[in-house]
């Protein structure tokens, strides 16, 4: 079972390569099962196996001779069989470093991907020794893998899953049933989900996400913190529409993409509630100039309606006084 700072490390590299995650993943979980260190001695240390038939091809004649006496070469695969324990391994490491550095870091597969050291000089590495060093983070693991498979054109060979073929070319021939192991992982994370693993995202994220989904896609998703085929489906949904990995998988990629459509939308809409006051504001503005371009009218309304009282009350006096002096 791959842990989170495993799953989440592959996931971003997945997705920065534009590979489905769950490829990646059934490989990093076929090949070390997810665990990258050893604690040795209080000390986190890459996880190793040791080749005998490695180094006995890069050793010289005398060299060769005395790893042959203390069990440290072989001409056969599996001829040096590796100690169970991760301690117990390194030392047997350190023993065959003490006859020939190179040669026995370039005899030894390291970390999830199991990335032989002798690959130094064809995967970009300056020497065996920065591979090495490399190894010593997660993320450096995972550069192992995705740099052997560009190198060996296997990328395209996992994007296809044609197992058979990977297999052979990532594991060599008599991969022992490795394109089945392959296959069935890689059906395992697919189907499930990264994010479906209950360890993986916390509920409250989870109820987050589906308020996200909701709001951006009207999805008409339960918000209860829990993963199903409905939420699935609507993370497929989105990513579909926004030029995502369609892989249902809640990556940092998506997760990004969705906080920022969500917060864009939140935004929007926050503009149109203020856009509706401002309009207010405006047409506000408009009647007062309007009154204003009014008032000259108003004014003069006004003077006219006082101008025909006047004449009205100068009418109706004239017509008193006239028939005043007729009827005298």
């Amino acid at each position: 079972m791959l842990n989170n700072d495993v799953k989440n490390a592959v996931v971003n590299e997945a997705n920065k390569i534009g590979l489905e995650p769950a490829l990646l993943l059934a490989v990093v979980d076929v090949e070390s099962s997810g665990t990258p260190f050893w604690n040795i001695g209080g000390v986190e240390k890459p996880i190793v196996r040791f080749e005998g038939h490695y180094f006995y091809k890069r050793l010289s004649p005398d060299k060769l001779a005395l790893a042959l006496k203390e069990g440290l070469a072989s001409p056969k695969a599996g001829g040096v069989a590796n100690p169970s324990s991760g301690a117990a391994r390194y030392a047997l490491i350190d023993r065959a470093r003490a006859l020939d550095e190179d040669a026995a870091l370039e005899s030894c597969s390291w970390g999830l991907g199991q990335v032989m050291g002798a690959n130094w000089k064809d995967l970009g590495f300056s020497s065996v020794t920065e591979l090495v060093q490399s190894a010593n983070t997660i993320e450096g693991q995972i550069d192992l893998i995705v740099r052997f498979l560009d190198h060996n054109n296997l990328t395209q060979v996992l994007k296809a899953k044609n197992w058979t073929k990977f297999a052979k070319g990532y594991n060599g021939p008599g991969s022992n049933g490795y394109d089945i192991k392959l296959k069935q992982a890689y059906s395992r994370y697919q189907s499930t989900g990264v994010i479906s693993d209950p360890q993986t995202v916390a509920s409250d994220e989870v109820s987050q996400l589906q308020m996200m989904l909701n709001s951006v896609g009207s999805y008409g998703l339960t918000v209860d913190g829990k993963i199903g085929t409905n939420t699935q489906t609507a993370i497929r949904d989105f990513q579909l529409k926004n030029g995502l990995v369609v892989d249902g998988n809640y990556g940092p990629l998506t997760k990004e993409k969705l906080q920022s459509v969500y917060l864009a939308k939140s935004t929007l809409q926050q503009h149109k509630i203020g856009g509706g006051i401002a309009g207010i504001g405006i047409a506000g503005t408009s009647i007062t100039e309007a009154a204003n371009q009014i008032q000259p009218f108003a004014d003069t309304s006004r003077i006219i309606q006082v101008i025909f009282i006047g004449l009205v009350v100068v009418g109706v006096a004239f017509t008193a006084y006239t028939l005043f002096f007729k009827k005298g």
